[in-house]
């Protein structure tokens, strides 16, 4: 039986071994037990994935709140009363 997942759960849970193919070529075949998740990825990226989420610059400058967002602005001219429509 041929199955095409890139989930490590499923392919463990019903395969015996498994077939990694890259850009439709033939990269290597293993016993699920002898090969890590690390490694699975390793082969299918073609790389080792070292930093899967880079960290993110800091984009906040001493005018940013201590939440990371901008400070409220109060200058609107909002009229002091309320005038009926009619």
């Amino acid at each position: 039986m041929i199955y095409i997942s890139h989930k490590m759960a499923e392919i463990r849970q019903i395969a015996d071994d498994i077939t990694i193919m890259r850009d439709g070529t033939y990269v290597g075949s293993w016993e699920v037990k002898d090969i890590s998740d690390d490694e699975i990825v390793k082969q299918m990226v073609g790389r080792e994935l070292t930093n899967v989420y880079p960290p993110k610059e800091d984009y906040r400058t001493d005018e940013t709140s201590s939440e990371g967002r901008a400070p409220v602005q109060h200058s609107m001219n909002v009229p002091s009363r309320i005038v009926p429509l009619s």
